[in-house]
């Protein structure tokens, strides 16, 4: 939320960070295992597990494994809706 908003514009609280935060209504996505075609849910949850070095992109393994997978879930909503 603070990074990429509610709205998944990328211009959360943080959206000063470098690289900026990702606009995830773009469907656009960087660290896929697609071969620049959607990602998995699995490279999602990958993502929010091991965050993304070089970047400001946390990893969040701390969180329940339900709880990622909602996340990527969410973020897949707002890939779709914003196309």
């Amino acid at each position: 939320l603070q990074c990429h908003n509610l709205a998944g514009d990328g211009q959360g609280t943080a959206s000063n960070v470098v690289p900026p935060p990702r606009d995830m209504r773009r469907g656009q996505f960087k660290f896929t295992t697609t071969g620049g075609v959607k990602p998995r849910r699995s490279d999602l949850t990958r993502t929010l597990h091991d965050g993304l070095k070089g970047t400001a992109m946390p990893a969040f393994s701390l969180l329940p494994e339900a709880e990622r997978d909602l996340l990527a879930r969410f973020a897949t909503y707002l890939s779709v809706r914003g196309q």
